[in-house]
């Protein structure tokens, strides 16, 4: 029986994005390589749903260039077999020495996927409405340089998803201000205190910040403690 092929994308710190294919067992190959991205430090990848809701799924990269401190994201769709377009791309400015990794989840609660960039100030939310275009409906500043960004299900169980950003020996969480009664394209966000929680790695040590991997946090709700994954 023939496997369904799966697709990977792979930055890196030149200008390119390539983007390789499983043949068969153990066996890869690359299928297709970007064109200039005018960017550089490709780190930030993500796979993308079809967020845009036009039968194409996306994927997005994220480049950070120094001295120039200029962080430029970009939104790729299939367009046909083995090849891919930019169909959104922004530019930010951040005064930080590096950026971390990015996340999807729903933020405002519509059943939707947002993208949350990170951006080496903080972190701005995305959301597509319309086909191939995004907007920003939110912008929160953190501790710069280098965090990593997580969604997290609802820890305090009040019906609206956390933001965990973690970096520089500091983990916070925040949440969207939201008025059912209200839409707005702009979401404002609050700063949450989780007091009793704790975060581990794979191998069951207690970290006191995320880098790059699988972690879990623990969050005390009542006598009981819930152990989320987080990746």
């Amino acid at each position: 029986m023939e496997m369904e092929k799966k697709e990977f994308v792979i930055g890196s710190i030149h200008e390119r994005v390539l983007l390789g294919e499983n043949r068969q067992n153990d066996i890869y190959c690359f299928i297709w390589k970007s064109p200039p991205l005018y960017t550089r430090n490709i780190f930030d990848v993500k796979s993308l749903p079809d967020l845009d809701h036009d039968g194409k799924n996306e994927f997005m990269v994220k480049g950070w260039v120094y001295p120039t401190a200029t962080v430029h994201c970009f939104i790729f769709e299939a367009t046909g077999n083995n090849n891919y377009e930019v169909i959104w791309d922004t530019i930010y400015s951040t005064a930080s020495n590096g950026t971390g990794l990015s996340d999807i989840g729903d933020i405002d609660m519509d059943g939707e996927i947002e993208i949350v960039l990170e951006y080496g100030d903080g972190f701005k939310v995305l959301k597509s409405i319309d086909n191939n275009k995004f907007v920003e409906i939110g912008n929160v500043l953190v501790n710069p340089g280098d965090s990593q960004i997580k969604i997290a299900p609802d820890l305090d169980r009040n019906g609206i998803n956390e933001i965990v950003v973690s970096g520089y020996g500091q983990t916070y969480f925040f949440e969207a201000i939201l008025n059912v009664n209200e839409k707005k394209l702009k979401i404002p966000f609050s700063k949450i205190e989780l007091k009793d929680y704790k975060i581990f790695d794979f191998t069951g040590r207690e970290v006191k910040k995320m880098e790059k991997g699988i972690y879990f946090l623990k969050v005390k709700e009542g006598k009981i403690f819930k152990i989320i994954k987080i990746k």
